[in-house]
């Protein structure tokens, strides 16, 4: 970028001097030159006669007023324009009357603030009119001083802008001031460029140099630009100028043009803008609310901390109160039976047995430890003498007509009332084997996937340094807070929160586990037989998510946009999917999906965010309508039929049979009612969401997806809850208190989300108009405290679904219904 700004100043000097070559050769050989002294604020008007070619020369004596603006018109045709040339001490401004854009747009009247940092030096300056015109052309020139330019802190400036007539403001940094912040607004939409260049010459004022210098963006009713004082130690200016149509601003917009394709020159009135200019004093201390919000971080820690004590002291009450019971009835039986209270027996041992132990008489579906092994076949299909030899009294009215009854597996799973021993029939350490691939592939994954986005979203922020725009990024530019190199530090570090509380159930999943495995090794052996399984795998996948959420949410604000978006939300999808797994894992341990299974859905999802944010039409969203739609539909056989038919050509007999059934019927009652109700009632749901994608087609694709899938984790959570106290289970009171927090920070989380500060969707200048100022410590905006309310809500979820079975904790499994 220097290199062409290098090249531009290059190119404007040698067309100057050429112009001054041509301008002097003219004089001497074809025109005469005349000067007349001139006075500021006094204005000069000429006529170029036919067949004369005298060159004005309107002279300047030095001023230490820093700000004179110069307004220049002419009734010139574009085929003979008048030429102006201002001569500076170092430097040369020159413009043609009529100025023209693009060819197809003019303007006669052209007006500009000379620099002021030469005036202030007490340098004059000269303005020369020259033209070739053959026929009488007029023209007016006068010089006035600018009583406004200079802005002080806190202070209101109204003035206008318009294509040829830049405003021009200059401010400097007071001693007990660090970083201000320059706030412009306007009541009208036309689109302007907004820059802040150095107090020093050249001023780049004219729309299409002034990329070239300083930091700009553009604006239509409002824009902002934070300043540190270490950036402009000696001031700075601020320019506004607007375009001659609002094409960067808005790409919808279509010009007014005449019937011959050219704009008049009425446009010009047509196109002036009134702005207001403030700039205001922002806060330079980060450290404050830096270490208020790790203390908040802490504070979590802390709380959950005397959750955890509080709970450990009182099952430990409960251990020692059922000690002394034993004690106590272990004495009494050697009193009055001294032999039996020799007897090895424990009567408390049925916790500690097989399937039906709590019960009278044990489940005939039960394990019997005592009883060898069954040993499968290669095949995995058990031969009649093995099914024999297992002494498996199954009442086969209790399963519907399956040509593959023969298979165990089937068997099992076919019944119309499932217990948990029923899908727990795989060897735990097979299972936990299983479900610890989830966090290893998952940091995998996040480390090949956040590597390129570090990357990326650095690239990002060096571009922007260097080249000033700010286009580039989609800040809240009403709450920026620039930290070293990073533009918006306020928007990345506000997502710590996620971070700390990854790690803070991460630690509590690891000491859930710990507790697990010295119950084992004390030689528990209820814990194989009652209770919901404990596998860990999954708990760990949604710790390691929610810190990645952290980083990778973080990179996207580093320089937020409408390609990098997805980085934002990839993982949020992920976690959605983990949550959905772990709760049907909790029934269902022995047909939760291998890892690569999944990981592979999660690349198709990401896949489709990707192409929703490219190819963003009407067959983006019908391929994923129906990519959707066929997701649900075998998501929804594998769930009825409990992963218990293939998916291949026969699936489709399979489904015409049921329907058959069900027709057959008189009550047109499906076999499995419960799941049936459940399933329909989400394929409608999502089917639904599809077609509203469909017919609205939603720029933000990405939050559309997102949407499906946190509603679908919603819903498949309530129907979790609602089963189990349908079957008489109960939710404990810590339970109750996490589903109450949950309740409490998503609601308020998206009530901040719903905020809507920027909207990447939009043009760089419409998305200003959402900005909005910081709200807490003048550090943090409403989408900060999103990412701080969203992590807390994501938290307490996993925390509700990490102790929502813990009231069937020393519940026998063949009484633990699925569903």
């Amino acid at each position: 970028m220097e290199g062409k700004r290098g090249s531009y100043v290059l190119t404007q000097l040698t067309l100057t001097v050429w112009m001054l070559i041509c301008l002097t050769f003219h004089q001497i050989v074809y025109t005469s030159c005349r000067t007349v002294p001139a006075e500021i604020g006094k204005k000069y008007q000429g006529i170029s006669s036919k067949g004369s070619s005298t060159t004005y020369n309107y002279m300047y004596n030095g001023t230490m007023h820093p700000a004179v603006r110069i307004s220049i018109s002419s009734d010139a045709t574009l085929q003979f324009p008048v030429s102006f040339v201002v001569l500076e001490q170092n430097s040369v401004l020159s413009w043609s009357i009529p100025y023209s854009i693009d060819s197809n747009i003019t303007y006669s009247n052209v007006s500009h603030t000379l620099c002021p940092s030469q005036l202030r030096e007490g340098a004059g300056f000269s303005i020369q009119v020259m033209t070739f015109s053959p026929t009488d052309v007029t023209y007016s020139v006068i010089a006035e001083y600018d009583t406004k330019y200079s802005l002080r802190t806190g202070q209101k400036l109204e003035g206008v802008a318009g294509p040829t007539q830049p405003l021009l403001l200059e401010y400097a940094f007071h001693d007990d001031i660090e970083t201000v912040i320059i706030t412009v607004t306007s009541n009208d939409t036309y689109c302007a460029y907004l820059s802040v260049q150095p107090s020093k010459c050249p001023v780049y004022d004219d729309f299409e140099n002034l990329p070239f210098k300083g930091t700009f963006q553009t604006m239509t009713k409002q824009a902002a630009i934070t300043v540190v004082k270490d950036d402009y130690p000696k001031g700075f200016y601020i320019i506004i100028v607007v375009h001659p149509n609002d094409d960067m601003c808005n790409s919808r917009f279509e010009p007014l043009r005449s019937s011959a394709g050219t704009f008049y020159d009425s446009m010009l009135d047509q196109r002036l803008k009134a702005v207001t200019v403030t700039v205001n004093k922002t806060s330079s201390k980060y450290l404050e609310p830096v270490l208020i919000t790790i203390g908040i971080g802490v504070a979590f820690y802390i709380f959950i901390g005397i959750i955890v004590c509080s709970y450990w002291l009182k099952n430990w009450f409960s251990g020692r109160k059922n000690v002394d019971v034993d004690k106590e009835e272990e004495g009494r039986m050697l009193l009055d039976n001294p032999i039996q209270g020799n007897s090895t027996d424990n009567p408390r041992q049925t916790h500690s047995g097989s399937y039906g132990a709590l019960d009278s008489q044990p489940s005939s579906l039960a394990r019997d430890e005592n009883k060898p092994k069954r040993v499968r076949l290669s095949s995995g299909v058990p031969s009649h003498s093995e099914i024999e030899s297992d002494n498996c009294s199954v009442d086969t009215t209790d399963f519907d007509t399956l040509e593959d009854i023969e298979l165990e597996e089937r068997v099992y799973r076919s019944r119309v009332h499932l217990f948990l021993s029923d899908t727990t029939r795989q060897d735990d350490r097979v299972l936990e084997h299983k479900v610890r691939k989830y966090p290893w592939n998952l940091v995998t994954v996040a480390v090949f996937y956040a590597l390129p986005v570090v990357q990326l979203v650095i690239t990002y922020q060096i571009v922007v340094n260097l080249t000033g725009n700010q286009d580039t990024c989609y800040y809240n530019f009403l709450c920026t807070r620039p930290a070293s190199v990073i533009s918006a530090f306020n928007n990345v570090y506000s997502n710590i929160g996620y971070i700390m509380l990854g790690i803070l159930f991460l630690l509590l999943v690891w000491r859930r586990e710990i507790i697990y495995k010295s119950r084992i090794a004390s030689g528990d052996d209820s814990t194989e037989t009652t209770g919901i399984p404990k596998h860990y795998g999954l708990f760990y996948a949604l710790a390691i998510a929610l810190i990645v959420e952290g980083i990778m949410s973080a990179c996207y604000h580093v320089c937020p946009n409408n390609t990098n978006f997805q980085f934002d939300t990839s993982f949020m999808y992920i976690i959605a999917c983990l949550c959905m797994l772990k709760l049907y894992q909790q029934r269902h341990p022995d047909i939760n999906p291998e890892s690569y299974r999944s990981f592979f859905v999660f690349a198709l999802v990401i896949f489709l965010g990707m192409l929703g944010v490219i190819f963003h039409n009407v067959y983006t969203y019908v391929i994923f309508f129906l990519i959707h739609v066929s997701i649900c539909f075998f998501m929804s056989l594998h769930v009825y039929y409990k992963s218990t038919i293939r998916f291949d050509t026969g699936i489709f007999a399979r489904v015409k049979l049921e329907c058959h059934n069900m027709c057959a019927a008189k009550d047109f009652k499906p076999l499995y009612l419960g799941r049936f109700f459940m399933l329909l009632c989400g394929n409608v749901i999502n089917w639904v969401l599809s077609l509203y994608g469909v017919i609205t087609q939603p720029l933000d694709f990405a939050s559309l997806l997102l949407a499906i899938f946190i509603i679908n984790l919603l819903l498949y959570l309530s129907f979790y809850i609602l089963m189990k106290l349908f079957h008489g289970e109960r939710l404990t009171p810590l339970v109750l208190f996490f589903i109450f927090m949950t309740t409490l920070l998503w609601g308020s989380a998206l009530y901040f989300f719903m905020q809507g500060v920027t909207a990447w969707q939009e043009t760089p200048a419409l998305s200003r108009t959402h900005n909005k100022p910081c709200i807490v410590l003048d550090f943090y905006d409403s989408h900060d405290i999103w990412h701080f309310l969203s992590a807390g809500g994501l938290f307490f979820s996993f925390l509700t679904i990490l102790v929502l079975d813990d009231d069937l904790d020393g519940k026998s499994r063949d009484k633990i219904p699925v569903f």
